[in-house]
């Protein structure tokens, strides 16, 4: 799968169920020196669920992945699990909580196109997990929220797939292993 699929719009379709299920989204580039990073103006801070204005960003840039805020915005904050560092991190970490496995926890989980992992979790009252790397631990980056709540990050929402047909996808957390979505 190549640039076609994104042209018969997938990431557009991606991005419009999220915004109609009220989860903010933003495109960011797809590819190039700067893969992952904004098209818009004002980054992360220009996402919205409004379906009209993300489907003419997904006009504009159709194979562009698709960005999704963490923080107030969206509700969500999360924790980004890298290589094997990060994996090795969030099993002690997982140990050092009593934790068996990932299904243990309250967080969806989205395999990235790296191998790496995306736990997103649901942002309780009052709690700010800030945006951190390797504060955790080696591996394991947050992305969360500023001391005044406001967005501090952003990650790729699963579904989004790049122009090389790699993709961002929700797995089991029991079993690592892809969920099918069906329409």
């Amino acid at each position: 799968m190549g640039e076609t699929e994104h042209c018969n719009g997938h990431n557009a379709r991606v991005a419009l169920g999220y915004a109609a299920r009220g989860i903010p989204v933003f495109p960011c580039a797809p590819s190039g020196p700067r893969v992952k990073r904004p098209l818009t103006n004002n980054g992360h801070h220009d996402a919205t669920s409004d379906v009209s204005a993300v489907g003419r960003w997904w006009q504009q840039w159709p194979a562009a992945l698709v960005g999704v805020p963490t923080g107030a915005a969206s509700g969500v904050w999360l924790l980004d699990v890298d290589g094997d560092a990060g994996r090795r991190s969030l099993n002690n970490l997982l140990s050092e909580l009593g934790l068996d496995t990932l299904g243990d926890l309250t967080a969806c989980v989205s395999r990235t196109p790296s191998g790496g992992l995306h736990l997103i979790f649901r942002l309780q009252p009052g709690e700010r997990p800030r945006t951190r790397a390797r504060d955790i631990a080696a591996g394991l980056d947050t992305r969360g929220v500023r001391e005044d709540g406001a967005s501090g990050g952003y990650f790729i929402a699963p579904g989004s797939i790049l122009p090389d047909g790699r993709r961002y996808q929700f797995v089991d957390p029991f079993t690592l292993e892809p969920i099918v979505l069906t329409p």
